[in-house]
């Protein structure tokens, strides 16, 4: 393909120049993972003919992706991920069960894939995965002597980055590590701040949990039955992992607190609910990029290179470009309806035409398959209470990959509603033949940290709605001979696009249709 090309001579030239950071913006159907490919070649004969890489992306589905279409590369997951034969579990209880009777597996599917990994001229992993090791064996990167990363769906990495590090405490998590202590429990009701958190969590809770890690290394020697045994094991190996997380916490969070927000909460039963969470993962990232000589970062939606650079940390100049779609303007419209504003001050008012509006979509597409994106569960269940249509199929946060499942293998014209489908899957072809865009996907201001976000850089909100846009908008059309309608339909979409048109890529301004 012509992109491809295109992307192949932006890589030379900017490695020849001894760029470091590469930003590389292509909607859907360029072919990212192909020129991935490409571009190690070229660098292997021309560059370092003993270089190594790393490919990172953001879940196993696209893992699977990659390995599907490039057998040479060797792609690490979670021990949980791979079946321990000897004992007919996964190999995570499996290696569990072998430090119980001190044996070990002949053959460990985990373990070789771990060793293929390290060892590999490329290696692929998912973001969770890799800063996993990153957290809990950093002596992996050492052993990996890779020179030169590409992270995929790059505009997803300093999120996932700041939740992996974050922290919580609630009466659920404490009885999951074996507290009862009510003492210690009415405690979390008096926090009220990130001072008093921590305070809390040096003091009182990590001492309580390196003792009773302790206990259970104790109880795991005195236990009866094999059961039981394996029972104890993974407790104690959950909490070996809680006990860094929250010394991590501490480490990161002693020079600036400013840094970090903090949530008090309550859960479904009214109990109290604790979190921190790092505001912003530019600060940290380094810890990444300083182990490669080059860092490519590809994605649909890096729409800005300045914005992203601060965004991710990037301390060195960064190359840029951007690519238009190949697919047919036609096959992919967007009809802005602009029915009403779906804001907090109007949304009532909008909300009494939103069922007759969705209903006539619905019936305009009544023989195809479709996504409704409503950005929250209070508008998901408007709908369920509003429309009687079978069609459609409906998740809460428990079941959303089971009813995905239902929508992508049911025979019938499905259409799956969702509030958080807007990134990770692919509903290409008769999957799904058109979309709505309910709700503008604005960060929800309610949260603590997205107001830290907004006032600290506030070009932030503004390029998070427009990535959740325009990655709603890729999940239907996934190929060159795909087609689907994309309908938006909330008022505030044309604020969007009176403030902000120059950051929207030209393939979606030149497939928007107004009504």
């Amino acid at each position: 393909r012509i992109q491809q090309e295109q992307m192949l001579n932006f890589f030379k030239e900017s490695i020849n120049s001894k760029k470091k950071f590469l930003l590389i913006d292509s909607p859907t159907g360029i072919g990212k993972s192909f020129f991935a490919i490409m571009a190690m070649k070229w660098y292997i004969e021309n560059i370092n003919q003993y270089a190594k890489f790393d490919i990172l992306t953001n879940t196993k589905i696209l893992q699977t992706q990659y390995t599907n279409e490039f057998d040479f590369i060797k792609s690490i997951k979670g021990k949980n991920n791979y079946n321990c034969e000897k004992w007919n579990l996964n190999c995570e209880d499996g290696q569990a069960l072998n430090k119980l009777n001190k044996s070990e597996c002949d053959n460990c599917p985990y373990e070789s894939a771990y060793a293929e990994f390290l060892n590999a001229k490329v290696g692929l992993a998912n973001f969770h995965v890799y800063l996993s090791y990153l957290m809990y064996v950093p002596t992996f990167i050492d052993k990996r002597e890779s020179g030169v990363l590409f992270v995929d769906e790059a505009h997803s990495f300093e999120e996932v980055f700041c939740e992996f590090i974050s922290s919580t405490i609630s009466r659920n998590s404490m009885n999951r590590w074996g507290i009862k202590d009510d003492k210690l429990l009415s405690k979390l009701d008096r926090i009220g701040s990130i001072e008093t958190y921590i305070k809390f969590v040096y003091n009182d809770l990590l001492p309580v949990l390196i003792n009773k890690y302790g206990e259970l290394k104790e109880q795991c020697k005195l236990a009866s039955t094999q059961n039981v045994k394996l029972k104890i094991l993974k407790d104690y190996s959950h909490l070996d992992k809680v006990i860094t997380r929250f010394n991590r916490f501490l480490d990161e969070s002693k020079d600036d607190i400013d840094k970090w927000v903090f949530y008090k909460e309550k859960d479904r039963e009214g109990l109290t609910v604790l979190k921190t969470e790092l505001v912003w993962g530019k600060d940290h990232l380094n810890k990444v990029w300083d182990n490669y000589n080059h860092v490519i970062f590809m994605s649909g939606t890096i729409l800005d290179r300045d914005f992203f650079k601060s965004y991710m940390g990037l301390k060195e100049d960064v190359v840029y470009m951007n690519l238009d779609s190949p697919f047919d303007v036609k096959n992919r419209l967007v009809y802005n309806l602009d029915i009403g504003k779906l804001s907090y001050k109007e949304k009532t008012e909008t909300y009494k035409d939103l069922p007759d509006v969705i209903n006539a979509i619905l019936k305009k597409h009544k023989n195809e398959k479709g996504i409704i994106h409503t950005n929250n569960y209070e508008i998901s269940n408007l709908l369920m209470k509003n429309i009687k249509n079978d069609r459609l199929i409906f998740h809460e946060s428990e079941d959303r990959e089971e009813r995905l499942q239902e929508h992508l293998f049911s025979s019938n014209a499905s259409v799956i509603v969702s509030p958080s489908m807007t990134n990770g899957i692919d509903l290409k072809d008769d999957f799904s033949r058109f979309q709505i865009i309910v709700k503008v996907p604005f960060p929800n201001l309610a949260s603590p940290k997205v107001k830290k976000r907004l006032h600290t850089m506030p070009d932030w909100y503004t390029w998070k709605t427009l990535v959740e846009i325009l990655q709603g908008y890729g999940r239907s059309i996934r190929s060159e001979s795909d087609y689907a309608n994309t309908y938006i339909l909330d008022s505030c979409f044309n604020n969007i696009l009176r403030m902000n048109r120059k950051m929207l890529p030209k393939y979606f301004l030149d497939a928007l249709v107004e009504i």
